[in-house]
């Protein structure tokens, strides 16, 4: 029989908060995509994952390090929890997309519509005149082709940019060194 406590705590419990905050994330993706407004679309400073992430990362780093380890939590035990966590949830999330995409395809058609939409109504004209307004056009036609893997990607490549982010943040603040 498997025993779950027989992992060490460095392991099991950033799976265990990675697993409710993938399913945190998911849930809020959903709600939001069938609340009318896809949830890839809102700007990076209104993205729910930037009080998701540092809220897990001090739950589960304050976790491991008193109740776990002593009151002792090394810097580099902090990036490896934030790393291990960041894993497990995006390939919950990734898996979870991917499921979801192929049994809504309205999830990616309308985010592929909603994106075209607003990138023709306000093209960003320093970007238009950077690359161009061809390859501009071209992207926005291309954009058609996106499929779910292609979103599951998208989403799970910005989380790990904000993770990568906070997980240094986090880990400094917390980290605390045993007296010598």
């Amino acid at each position: 029989m498997f025993n779950w406590n027989a992992i060490p705590a460095l392991y099991r419990i950033p799976v265990r908060y990675g697993l409710v905050g993938g399913s945190i994330s998911m849930v809020l993706v959903i709600a939001l995509f069938y609340l009318g407004k896809h949830p890839f679309l809102f700007p990076v400073f209104l993205d729910f994952r930037l009080i998701l992430f540092p809220a897990m990362f001090y739950f589960l780093l304050r976790e491991f390090r008193d109740f776990y380890h002593g009151g002792i939590l090394y810097f580099w035990q902090g990036l490896i929890l934030t790393i291990e966590f960041t894993l497990v949830w995006g390939l919950f999330c990734f898996a979870v997309l991917l499921i979801f995409s192929s049994v809504v395809p309205d999830f990616v058609s309308n985010y592929i519509h909603q994106f075209q939409q607003a990138a023709l109504k306000f093209p960003p004209q320093e970007i238009v005149d950077k690359i161009g307004k061809e390859a501009f056009e071209r992207n926005l036609e291309a954009l058609s082709a996106t499929k779910g893997i292609d979103v599951a990607l998208l989403y799970w490549k910005q989380g790990l940019l904000i993770s990568a982010f906070f997980s240094i943040i986090i880990s400094v603040i917390l980290r605390r060194q045993p007296n010598l």
